[in-house]
């Protein structure tokens, strides 16, 4: 950290209460008060090399109520350790006057800088408009203001420049005069009460406003500026049709006049039936509402506004008139012209008639539904169809009566009856013929698990969701119908928004059905009525999470494990959830018949470590060796019960947290992942860890995890000068959590950077040497490289005084070794880093500096016809040597053109240099020679090469794991383990040299041993010199016969020794 300190003042006095801020990027504004004296002391976390630019503000300096005066910002750059003064002192000028009006008034007048219009001051005026105004000395700056008059709030006070000195005062003043405006809203010549007349504020004018009285009169007063004329907006609302706002000129002391008259009309008229009034029919007038008539058949709609003053048309219609017998009439709508202030008469009447009844049976079972007659005059007759389908409607003689309607079936289906013609005279009532159709469909079915009781499971409940509608279901096999829908495709399943789930066992597990097991989209015309059963046969998936290491089941708190459907089986989509139990690991998953793959556990940690540390961490386990895709899932059939126990070891961390002198923190807490790789598929642990919420110096945060690689962020609330500074980060770290061990790390200890080699790296030596550099806030004490403590000396680094190197020549153990190398600083402060490096006997080949690879075949010597390629090593010490995955990787890499691998030579497309024999029974070469190939690698990086005898490369990588001994691989490596298939006699360096080599093309066991198959001379390498056996080490051990030796006993063996031995 850095500070910043310092004194305010005013006039020679210290200031109390001031705000001191410090603000910049890449960090959170930091603030402090002055105390009683105007000192103030601020903490500012700076990285430790480098500097921050700040800016430093002083605000608010109080003057007694809410008066105050504030600072000029200052930019400084603040380095890691530095203490910095910095004082604010003034002594401000003044600036005093009075507010002129007839009003009490209240409100503030402020000072800013004309430079950059930054407020600086602020001063309340008194009730009868005086004022004393503080502002800065010597500077340019402009008074204004805002005021509250009577009811007029916020009234701008224009601004006035002015400069003064030292204690030196000036006078300003602002004069308040008012202006009115008064009218009448009237409509005809009645006044409308309550209009809202309003003027909003602009142009330095306080927005007012008013409602008129009984008589439709208002006044409106407005506090004007000083002088000159302004234009406002008077607007009239509150009323039915909306009126035009109008704009119009005050002045200081004069009065306007604004009116508005609207335009009104009314409509009256009677409902009868022969003579008869019709009580209780609707009427509607559109645009202006309805209402019904009275006992009497009368009716009356106004007055009513009109958006024209000349009148305007309308269009009245009259329903609902019951007829008797459940019959129900409609009249034909009337047009009609309303002058303004003028009322018209609208009448619906009918004359007495005898009606013919007219009856039938629309053919089905019946809800509810309607239908009608409309005579050729407009008129419509309606009558209800009964649950039997039945219905009568009355209607008198006419032709072209258009018969229609609808109803609702018992199933909940919505049916349009079909509009047809008729004709009804009185003595021959014609039979009447009711086509209907339906605009609806339905989808129903039932929710199963079949098997559940028998294999102890209970249900909780089915829920169905889906974009024909949700329901849910508290019996297996119970049963959901979604009518009335609308024809189209309807969704069962759709990601996370549509789809089938059961609930079982009170909550503990949770089922989603695989959509294979019902339809997930349905297509829907209209009419059908389309089952859609959900139907999963049980099976059992269970065991135990068992954990093996420092963190144990006992520590878990709550878990719960998933399985998911495989993509492309009859389980896709699907998945299922169970809660782990939290004292014996036991689970057990409800899933269906078919492929699952288990591999996505979660756990939450409590307790204590063992040495004492709180424990609450979460740990999700993504194991993809469990996956489809890595062969690891798990099949069921229905009814079954699969016992898997799923065990991990476990490692514990405790990361250390600290602060500055004097500050505190609370709340450590971690958050990232770990990474592990088995024959490299990757097994991912998500971590999340908490610490303690009190206030503490130094903090502590512990976390389980499987073995691997972390990489965490590490943050925590810190406390300093009584300023809470939440969620800061203390950095991003890497941690390697080993099983069975628990370790302690610190989140801000020291850096560690390994310069040599990198993680990952491949060699056939014995040893390496390992180097890099620390830095530190402290003196580093203590450098270990597995556990072995190694000399360090200061790196003379200018930038970084702290700084010191390292180098350690580390032993290698066959196959993957592990290098940790760990840093101290004191008891309290250390950090460690790990790398992995790969060891093999031979077959290793080390980039040169320019990054080229030259590859020369020169000779073919098999009756096979295959592919060698070369592949970069960097990475795959992930992968089991040899293993399906290693395979794959390897052929990948050598076909992707690449740095990280190449075809080098391709038999079916070329040939080599030399022709003849050397001892085989004819010449095996054919092709085209393409002379020394290049390829461009990266500079000391490592790569292998990899020959397929009798295949290509890509149809390897289609089938890494074949039986077939053409098609297997055949490497440069060598290990001294033979479960690795690898042998030291499968690739030979023909003279000691390290830059021509022979390949059998058959794999060891079954090879001729001839060393002749496949030679071809390198170049831009470094080979491991005496690693890879020779001809002469073959012969020597009785491997190769020496009556073999075509070095010695063929002419072309001689010509190509020579030719190897003068090409470098």
């Amino acid at each position: 950290s850095a500070q910043v300190r310092g004194n305010v003042k005013v006039a020679g006095s210290g200031a109390q209460n001031a705000t001191i801020t410090v603000s910049g990027s890449g960090f959170s504004n930091v603030s402090a008060r002055t105390d009683a004296s105007g000192n103030y002391s601020l903490m500012i976390f700076t990285p430790e090399s480098g500097s921050r630019a700040c800016t430093v503000t002083c605000s608010n300096v109080g003057l007694g109520g809410s008066d105050y005066i504030s600072f000029k910002p200052i930019s400084q750059t603040f380095s890691y350790g530095e203490i910095k003064t910095i004082n604010f002192q003034v002594t401000p000028g003044y600036v005093t006057g009075r507010i002129a009006t007839s009003e009490t008034v209240s409100g503030y007048l402020y000072a800013k800088d004309t430079s950059d219009n930054r407020i600086l001051a602020r001063v309340a005026i008194a009730s009868d408009g005086a004022f004393s105004l503080p502002v800065y000395p010597n500077t340019d700056m402009k008074v204004w203001g805002r005021v509250n008059i009577g009811t007029c709030t916020n009234h701008s006070l224009s601004e006035k420049s002015v400069r003064v000195g030292m204690n030196e005062t000036k006078t300003l003043s602002w004069t308040i005069t008012t202006a009115q405006i008064n009218g009448r809203v009237s409509m005809g010549n009645v006044g409308v009460e309550n209009a809202l007349i309003s003027v909003p504020a602009s142009g330095g004018l306080c927005g007012v406003s008013t409602r008129t009285a009984s008589d439709g009169t208002y006044v409106l007063s407005l506090f004007m500026p000083e002088s000159g004329v302004r234009e406002c907006i008077v607007s009239c609302t509150g009323v039915s049709v909306a009126q035009p706002a109008k704009t119009v000129a005050l002045r200081s002391n004069k009065r306007e006049t604004v009116n508005w008259a609207i335009a009104s009309g009314r409509i009256v008229g009677r409902v009868s039936l022969g003579s008869t009034g019709v009580a209780n029919a609707l009427i509607t007038v559109a645009g202006v509402g309805n209402t019904r008539t009275d006992s009497e058949g009368n009716y009356s709609m106004g007055w009513f506004n009109m958006s024209q003053e000349s009148g305007q048309q309308y269009t009245v219609s009259c329903s609902n008139v019951h007829a008797g017998d459940g019959t129900q009439v409609s009249f034909a709508s009337k047009n009609t012209h309303v002058s303004n202030g003028e009322t018209e008469v609208v009448n619906f009447s009918a004359q007495t008639t005898t009606y013919t009844h007219i009856g039938g049976n629309i053919g089905r079972r019946v809800g509810s539904g309607t239908i009608c007659a409309k005579l050729p005059d407009g008129t419509r007759i309606c009558s209800a169809i009964q649950a039997d389908g039945s219905y009568t409607l009355p209607v008198p003689p006419f032709t072209d009566i258009v018969i229609h309607g609808m109803f609702v079936s018992e199933t909940g289906l919505s049916y349009t009856i079909d509009s047809q013609s008729i004709n009804i005279s009185d003595d021959d009532p014609p039979e009447i013929n009711v086509p209907s159709r339906t605009t609806q469909g339905s989808i129903s079915g039932s929710v199963t698990l079949a098997g559940l009781d028998t294999l102890g499971q209970s249900l909780d409940r089915h829920y169905l969701r889906s974009s024909a509608g949700s329901v849910n279901l508290y019996e297996n096999g119970g049963d959901y119908a979604f009518s009335r829908l609308s024809p189209r495709t309807y969704y069962f399943y759709h990601g996370n928004s549509y789809y089938v789930e059961s609930y079982l066992n009170s909550g503990d597990d949770r089922f989603r059905h695989p959509p294979a097991n019902f339809t997930a989209q349905v297509a829907l015309a209209a009419g059908d009525e389309i089952t859609n059963d959900v139907a999963s046969d049980v099976a059992l998936i269970q065991g135990q999470i068992i954990l093996e290491g420092t963190g144990t089941i006992e520590n878990v708190v709550q878990g719960n494990i998933f399985a998911y459907g495989v993509d492309g089986t009859a389980t896709a989509k699907g998945w299922s959830s169970d809660k782990v139990d939290p004292g014996t690991g036991d689970y057990d998953l409800v899933v269906s018949e078919g492929d699952w793959d288990v591999y996505d556990t979660r756990l939450r940690f409590g307790g204590e470590t063992e040495s004492g540390d709180i424990l609450n961490s979460t740990l999700n386990i993504k194991d993809y060796t469990r996956a489809a895709s890595n062969e690891g899932e798990i099949s069921v059939s229905a009814g079954e019960v699969f016992e898997e126990d799923i065990v991990y070891e476990t490692g514990t961390v405790i990361i250390r947290f600290s602060v500055p002198e004097g500050a505190t923190l609370r709340n450590p807490r971690l958050n990232g992942h770990c990474v592990a790789y088995d024959d490299g598929v990757e097994i991912r642990a998500d971590i999340t860890a908490t610490g303690s919420s009190a206030e503490v110096v130094e903090g502590r945060v512990a976390f389980i995890s499987i073995p691997g690689t972390c990489h965490l962020s590490a943050y925590a609330d810190v406390i300093s000068g009584g300023v809470v500074l939440s969620n800061r980060h203390f950095g991003d770290l890497e941690v390697r959590v080993i099983a069975n061990q628990e370790r302690e790390v610190n989140s801000n200890g020291p850096s560690i950077t390994v310069k040599s080699p990198e993680s990952g790296y491949t060699t056939c030596n014995e040893e390496i040497m390992v180097s890099g550099t620390i830095t530190y806030e402290e003196e580093i004490t203590d450098v270990r490289i597995n556990e072995a403590s190694v000399d360090f000396t200061s790196s003379d680094n200018p930038d970084d005084p702290n700084e010191v190197s390292f180098v350690a020549v580390v032993d290698l153990e066959m196959g993957e070794s592990t290098i940790e190398i760990v840093a101290e600083s004191g008891e309290e402060s250390s950090a460690s880093k790990a790398i992995t490096i790969s060891r093999y006997v031979a077959g290793v080949f080390t980039v040169g500096d320019d990054g080229i690879v030259t590859i020369d075949w020169l000779y073919d010597g098999g009756a096979y016809e295959g592919e060698l390629g070369i592949f970069s090593l960097t990475g795959m010490d992930i992968y089991d040597p040899n293993s399906v995955n290693f395979i794959r990787e390897a052929a990948r890499r050598a076909l992707s053109d690449s740095e990280e691998g190449y075809v080098v030579i391709s038999d079916a497309e070329e040939g080599a240099k030399f022709s003849g024999s050397l001892g085989e029974s004819k010449d095996w070469n054919e092709g085209l020679y393409q002379r020394a190939k290049h390829f461009d690698m990266k500079p000391g990086d490592t790569f292998a090469t990899i020959l397929v005898p009798n295949f290509t490369l890509q149809e390897l990588y289609d089938d890494p794991g074949t039986d077939n001994v053409q098609k297997a691989p055949l490497f440069s490596l060598a290990s001294a383990n033979p479960e690795h298939d690898m042998y030291l006699g499968q690739i030979a360096d023909i003279n000691g040299s390290g830059n021509a080599f022979i390949y059998e093309d058959k794999d060891f066991v079954n090879s001729d041993k001839d060393y002749n198959d496949l030679i071809f001379q390198v170049s831009g390498v470094i080979v491991c010199e005496g690693k890879a056996p020779t001809l002469d080490a073959l012969i020597a051990d009785g491997v190769m016969d020496a009556d073999s030796d075509w070095r010695e006993f063929t002419d072309l063996g001689k010509v190509m020794v020579d030719h190897i031995e003068v090409v470098p």
